[in-house]
C-alpha cells in the first residue's frame, strides 16, 4: 500500500514565493494567515531540526531539508481532532507516527499532538525522518505502474480502433463488403485500394500489440545518493504488474540495503539513467524506464538481465 499524498509534498511544489510575501507579516488565521503559534513553532523547528519550513495552510507548514525529493512531513498550531472539544494543540505530522486512536487512512493516524511547544519539538525531532529508499518506491510506484500499462492499453486501443473501421465498413455495405464478396470470385485481387490499407493497419497494429506483451515486468529501481563525497547506488527489483505495492512487507525484506559505487552501475543503466534524467519527474520512456525523482530512476532491464542485481539488496 502507498503512503497517503496528505503527509508528504514534492519540495519541487513547495509554495515558496508566498513564505516571502506573507508569512510572518500577518497573523489573522481567519483572513487566511498563519497564527504567531505556527509561526514561533516553526522557528523552534528549524533551528531544532536544521531544516526550512514552508506555508502549508493557515494552521500548518511542511518541513523540509533543502536536496531532499520530499518534505519530511508538516507541523502546526490547531485543533486536529477535528472534534473542537479538546483546544489547539501543537501538532506534528509525519509517516513514522501511527496514532491508533484514527484509521491508517487519515492524517490523523501520522499526528502526535502536545499542548507545550517544547514536547511538539522533541515529538518534531524524534519523528520527521528522511525518505528511504524503498519510501520512495511507495511514493512512486502508481505513478510508473500507470505509465507502464499505458503503453499497453495505447497500442490495444490502435488495434482495436483499426479493426473497429473495417468491422463498420462491413457493416455499412462499404468497400470492404465488396471487397469481400469479390475475393470469392476473382482470386484475390483487390478492387479498393484502401481495402487492403486497412487489413495491413490492422496486421500491424496487431504486431505492435503483441510487442508489448513481451516487454519485461520486472524492473530495477535505483536510489542514488551523495555519501562522503561519493555518488553511491543502490538497486530494488520491482514488477510494474504488481497490483499494488506492499510497503511493508517490501521494507520488511528489504532492511540491509547494499550500496554500490555508481560507476559500478551496469553501462545499460548508466545509460538509461542518463536519457531519463533530462525528464521531469513524473515522465516515462518506454523501453528506458521512468523518472520518479532526481535522483529515483526504474530501469527497463536488458533482455535476459532483468534480475542481475547479484546481491543489491
Amino acid at each position: 500500500m502507498g503512503i497517503i499524498k496528505a503527509i508528504y509534498a514534492p519540495i519541487c511544489d513547495l509554495d515558496l514565493q508566498y513564505e516571502g510575501e506573507y508569512v510572518g507579516k500577518f497573523t489573522d488565521v481567519d483572513a487566511g494567515f498563519q497564527s504567531t503559534e505556527t509561526i514561533n513553532f516553526r522557528g523552534v523547528v528549524e533551528k531544532a531540526l536544521k531544516c526550512k519550513t514552508a506555508f502549508r495552510d493557515r494552521h500548518s507548514a511542511w518541513v523540509y531539508r533543502e536536496g531532499d525529493n520530499y518534505t519530511l512531513g508538516y507541523v502546526g498550531f490547531s485543533d486536529m481532532t477535528h472534534s473542537g472539544t479538546t483546544g489547539n494543540r501543537y501538532n506534528v505530522v509525519s509517516k513514522s507516527i501511527e496514532n491508533k486512536k484514527y484509521s491508517s487512512g487519515q492524517s490523523n493516524y501520522h499526528v502526535a499532538s502536545a499542548l507545550h511547544m517544547d514536547k511538539a519539538v522533541r515529538n518534531a525531532q524524534k519523528h520527521l525522518r528522511p525518505w528511504s529508499p524503498v519510501e520512495h518506491i511507495a511514493i512512486s510506484f502508481d505513478a510508473f505502474k500507470r505509465d507502464w500499462r499505458d503503453v499497453g492499453y495505447q497500442a490495444d486501443n490502435e488495434y482495436n480502433g483499426k479493426l473497429n473501421a473495417m468491422t463498420n465498413d462491413i457493416r455499412e455495405r462499404g468497400n470492404t463488403f465488396k471487397e469481400l464478396g469479390h475475393l470469392l470470385t476473382s482470386g484475390y485481387e483487390f478492387l479498393y485500394p484502401n481495402v487492403r490499407v486497412m487489413i495491413e493497419e490492422i496486421h500491424t497494429a496487431l504486431s505492435e500489440l503483441n510487442e508489448t506483451k513481451k516487454r519485461p515486468k520486472m524492473h530495477k529501481f535505483v536510489y542514488i545518493r551523495e555519501y562522503f563525497g561519493e555518488q553511491q547506488a543502490a538497486r530494488f527489483p520491482i514488477n510494474a504488474d504488481d497490483y499494488w505495492f506492499d510497503h511493508k512487507a517490501y521494507q520488511a525484506d528489504h532492511k540491509h540495503i547494499h550500496w554500490i559505487n555508481a560507476d559500478d552501475l551496469d553501462e545499460s543503466e548508466k545509460r538509461k539513467i542518463s536519457s531519463l534524467s533530462f525528464l521531469e519527474n513524473g515522465q516515462y520512456i518506454d523501453g528506458v524506464g521512468f523518472k520518479a525523482a532526481s535522483n529515483c530512476y526504474y530501469v527497463v532491464p536488458e533482455v535476459d538481465g532483468v534480475l542481475s542485481l547479484k546481491g543489491s539488496v
